[in-house]
């Protein structure tokens, strides 16, 4: 039953890290696609990337930093406490 719970874990882990990584990709892609003409204009976009870039890591620290207190938490449930919220987990992820 812990190994079972284990492998969900780590396949919603593996879930989420590539949902994080598809959106970077997908903002990074509109970017790409969307650059402006004129000087003053790649000017601008020249700085908006890097702060672009920020904006998603944070995001992404973000996420990763709710992930792991999720599993914090659900370390000190006891085993119903933990199949139930793994269940939910996946439910949400579907």
């Amino acid at each position: 039953m812990e190994r079972d719970a284990g492998d969900m874990i780590a396949k919603i882990t593996e879930l989420e890290r590539k949902n994080v990584e598809l959106s970077l990709q997908l903002k990074r892609q509109s970017e790409t696609l969307s650059p402006l003409n004129d000087e003053t204009g790649s000017q601008t976009e020249f700085m908006l990337a890097p702060q672009t870039e920020l904006r998603i890591e944070k995001e992404r620290i973000k996420i990763m930093e709710n992930e792991l207190l999720e599993l914090k938490k659900l370390m000190l449930q006891s085993d119903n406490q933990k199949l139930v919220a793994l269940a939910s987990r996946v439910r949400h992820l579907l």
